[in-house]
């Protein structure tokens, strides 16, 4: 906070919107979602103010995250779409990877199996490519969700 009181007579927008979601990962992790909620908005309008679209592009991301914990799978959904758009235009794989975790588990939430299990099947191959530290829980993921879907018969 004291970081804040001395960056925002700056005008540095980009690093008080990283203040301001650090402050709403806080929140998050306390489960105080509607405050986190509140602070990542006001990150998002200072990194687009900034014009930093790898900054705006991961506040989606974890406005979607949040919205997913939420168990708000409408609003959930169209912050990691946001995020995955951008991010694909960035050329920025992890990042992708990233929007497309919360993607899998917002169709496995909703019933789509299918859709989950391809989905993660890129975030695995990121995974791997990059030696990401989730790689085995998310082939845990994975191979959970191929099961589910063989003895549904889906």
């Amino acid at each position: 906070l004291e970081a804040l009181d001395l960056l925002k007579p700056l005008g540095e927008d980009a690093a008080v919107a990283v203040l301001f979601s650090n402050l709403a990962l806080i929140y998050r992790g306390r489960g105080k979602y509607d405050r986190a909620l509140s602070f990542f908005d006001q990150a998002l309008t200072l990194m687009k103010r900034a014009q930093d679209q790898t900054g705006v592009a991961g506040i989606y991301n974890s406005l979607g995250k949040t919205y997913l914990m939420m168990r708000q799978y409408t609003e959930s959904l169209p912050c990691c779409q946001t995020a995955l758009a951008m991010y694909e235009r960035l050329r920025d794989e992890r990042g992708m990877a990233a929007a497309w975790h919360h993607l899998a588990f917002i169709y496995e939430a909703q019933g789509d199996l299918d859709q989950a299990v391809k989905i993660m099947e890129k975030v695995v191959t990121i995974d791997v490519k990059y030696g990401l530290p989730k790689l085995n829980e998310n082939r845990q993921h994975l191979e959970q969700w191929k099961k589910r879907v063989q003895e549904t018969g889906a």
